[in-house]
């Protein structure tokens, strides 16, 4: 380990990587994509199970449809509205933190003692002093064709967007954090 190194990244973020990391955080790290497509799917085959009720008995036949036709609306409507609302408020979030051009928010610097974060804006450096949090504590690091989205807890990461790190290269930025973080803290999900 080469604790005397030192990369700094004065992170820049525009509007199309606060969405990537978003889509990123809310459907593959936490899983949100794959229970939606449960949720659909246990409705649809539900609603299914009562067309075919439906079919098979004559007596049963307009409640079935009923319920069928209520089933399938559900497992769909609920899930395309939820994905509306999603990307309808990240464009909103978005347009608020002022991300239509790229613009500095913050600056990480990692070196052997670990993470040390410092917001962008004077006031906020004011207000809030620079974060350091040891390695230790670095919840995990997840590397993806845009970013390396480095999360020093479970609900709260630093967007590192690649070609930005001064001292390294985009590959050497995840070496360094390979040197620094245990395996299962590593996520790498560039295609090789």
């Amino acid at each position: 380990m080469a604790d005397e190194k030192e990369i700094l990244i004065p992170v820049r973020i525009d509007s199309e990587a606060f969405r990537a990391f978003a889509v990123f955080d809310a459907f593959q790290r936490r899983g949100t994509l794959r229970r939606i497509g449960l949720f659909t799917g246990l409705l649809t085959l539900c609603a299914c199970a009562c067309f075919a009720l439906g079919a098979a008995m004559s007596t049963t036949k307009i409640p079935s449809l009923v319920l069928g036709w209520a089933l399938l609306a559900i497992g769909w409507l609920l899930p395309a509205v939820y994905l509306f609302r999603f990307f309808s408020d990240l464009r909103k979030k978005a347009q608020q933190m002022g991300l239509g051009q790229p613009r500095l928010v913050y600056t990480v610097r990692l070196s052997g003692q670990g993470v040390l974060f410092q917001p962008a804006n004077r006031a906020q450096n004011a207000e809030q002093p620079p974060v350091l949090t040891p390695w230790a504590e670095v919840h995990a690091a997840w590397r993806t064709a845009q970013a390396v989205y480095l999360y020093v807890a479970p609900q709260k990461a630093y967007l590192l967007p690649n070609g930005q790190a001064k001292g390294a290269d985009d590959a050497g930025l995840w070496a360094f954090l390979a040197d620094h973080l245990a395996a299962e803290k590593l996520h790498d999900r560039v295609k090789k």
